[in-house]
């Protein structure tokens, strides 16, 4: 079991914070500064899970090296194991294939320690996707407003093709209908972390809903 516990200074700012592992305390000075070269062992994985655009990628790029973790994005490592890309494997194989290496490479993941996992948007929703993460470790929905998604995704339609021709009202119903599918297999995670604005720092958040676990 693995503890975070933070000092921070009457502007709410981390100083420090001690990270205790089966009561050997290992204490970390100047949050900000952390040396890389420092490394723990809590044998933990942690799969964040949300829909497109929620930050799965960005929250997990950022928290990875303050806690010493490495990261793996999801669709990454499947068109790494596959050789060509989603796209051309939905295209070619359809999208049952696609779920089966899906699941195959996140089971896969099993024997890794110290990860952070940014899954895919409908990874949670197909097999026992969900129990088998909950059962591995840490999961996290991050769930973000649904104006916060269309102003993100608006941005990135030319990598997105099946948004590409959707209007913003048209967007907006897309995201709300998906989010609406997919929210019974998102809210079995163990954490929720919501946002509503850019402004929260989700990063300094997300360490803290870890370390009160």
């Amino acid at each position: 079991m693995a503890r975070i516990s933070f000092s921070k200074d009457p502007s709410g700012k981390i100083l420090s914070f001690s990270f205790q592992v089966n009561r050997d305390l290992l204490n970390f000075r100047n949050l900000a500064n952390l040396n890389p070269a420092y490394k723990y062992v809590i044998n933990m994985l942690i799969f964040l899970i949300g829909f497109m655009g929620s930050g799965k990628s960005y929250v997990g790029k950022r928290l990875a090296p303050k806690l010493n973790f490495d990261y793996l994005d999801l669709d990454e490592y499947i068109v790494q194991k596959a050789g060509k890309s989603i796209s051309v494997i939905f295209e070619e194989d359809g999208e049952n294939a696609f779920r089966q290496i899906e699941s195959d490479s996140l089971k896969s993941l099993a024997e890794r320690e110290n990860l952070i996992v940014a899954t895919g948007g409908g990874t949670p929703c197909f097999f026992d996707h969900m129990h088998w993460m909950n059962t591995q470790g840490k999961t996290v929905f991050l769930d973000v407003a649904t104006p916060l998604l269309v102003k993100r995704l608006q941005a990135e339609v030319v990598h997105r093709p099946l948004l590409a021709k959707l209007s913003n009202t048209e967007l907006a119903a897309y995201i709300e209908q998906k989010i609406a599918e997919r929210r019974h297999f998102y809210e079995q995670a163990q954490l929720t972390l919501k946002q509503e604005n850019e402004a929260a720092d989700r990063v300094i958040s997300l360490l803290e809903m870890i370390g009160s676990c």
